[in-house]
């Protein structure tokens, strides 16, 4: 399966990611910094660079997927709310709208208090 994971660069989505490879699937890392995943795109997963602040590059991304994990979001409650909404609200939203205007077949949100 072609599978992309957002938030693929952080805890979670990079042990997911590392998952998935070895379960055979095709894991495609969603992310800003690809340094810490490096194996896995050495054993075959493929970077997306990705700004969930960026809707149309959101979008984009979901083209041609069979699954979307999206894991990402930012995590603390300090800085900007605005940065917070952007990437949390409105990123989950791009998310969503891109999984169902490319059609894929699922989409699995992954969540935590700090964030909802």
């Amino acid at each position: 399966m072609k599978i992309l994971v957002t938030g693929a660069t952080g805890f979670l989505g990079s042990h997911l990611s590392g998952a998935l490879l070895r379960q055979g699937h095709q894991p495609f890392l969603a992310g800003r910094n690809f340094a810490p995943v490096k194996a896995l795109l050495a054993q075959g997963a493929s970077a997306v660079p990705l700004d969930l602040r960026d809707r149309a590059q959101v979008i984009a991304a979901c083209a041609e997927m069979d699954l979307i994990y999206h894991v990402g979001a930012l995590s603390t409650a300090w800085g900007d709310p605005a940065d917070f909404a952007a990437i949390n609200v409105e990123g989950t939203r791009a998310v969503v709208d891109g999984a169902l205007h490319h059609g894929v077949g699922r989409l699995i949100y992954v969540s935590s208090p700090a964030v909802v």
